[in-house]
């Protein structure tokens, strides 16, 4: 009896803990499908990925894992340098990173081609000082990108509207400024001239009109 109630309660563990670990799955999947995120394990040692169905939907694959160069060459060329700085810098064995992985950089789908942005968070696991895991989150940040961009350009285009007003009233007042000495200068100019015109020629008139030009 005993051992028939030792083999019982083991099996109710295993139950109970396998019943939890399908919860906390169906947590994460829910999670990630609220908050719309990848997920990806990197093993450093042997440069292979091992990723979900969402980070391959973004990188336009079906495999299961990919190995580091495949996964590179979906990352936009201007942008690999700073994801792997970035890589670089959470892999130290300085401590200085505490292991922590960010990282914005576009991937092009090999598929259909579509440019998108993504933003990477991740955590480096260490082995003996040496880098072992990197296990992350990606998001694909695309609309927020676009979005700031077109709130830059209406930022750019209201600050050259405000030079452009700025500029016109400096001009206003300029010219508000100048108008009454030249149209001083136009009216003694024209003394000048109908003395010079005048038959009976008058040589303090002059000096005057010139004077006050």
């Amino acid at each position: 009896v005993s051992s028939y109630l030792a083999t019982f309660n083991v099996a109710e563990r295993r139950h109970a803990a396998e019943e939890a670990l399908r919860t906390s799955e169906e947590r994460l999947r829910l999670a990630k499908q609220a908050a719309n995120l990848g997920i990806y394990d990197f093993d450093c040692k042997r440069k292979i990925i091992y990723w979900d169905e969402k980070m391959r939907e973004l990188w336009g694959s079906s495999a299961e894992t990919v190995t580091f160069e495949e996964f590179t060459a979906t990352i936009h060329p201007e942008d690999r340098p700073v994801r792997q700085a970035a890589f670089n810098y959470a892999t130290a064995t300085d401590a200085i990173s505490h292991g922590r992985f960010n990282a914005e950089y576009r991937i092009i789908n090999p598929i259909n081609g579509i440019e998108s942005w993504i933003a990477s968070t991740g955590r480096v696991y260490f082995e003996n000082g040496c880098a072992h895991r990197l296990v992350g989150v990606v998001r694909d940040v695309t609309e927020q990108k676009n979005l700031q961009k077109k709130l830059q350009v209406q930022r750019d285009e209201t600050k050259n509207l405000f030079k452009q007003q700025v500029a016109a009233r400096t001009a206003s007042a300029i010219a508000h400024e100048l108008n009454q000495p030249l149209t001083a200068v136009s009216a003694y100019s024209e003394v000048a001239l109908r003395a010079l015109h005048n038959d009976v020629f008058n040589a303090d008139n002059l000096k005057k009109a010139l004077e006050g030009c």
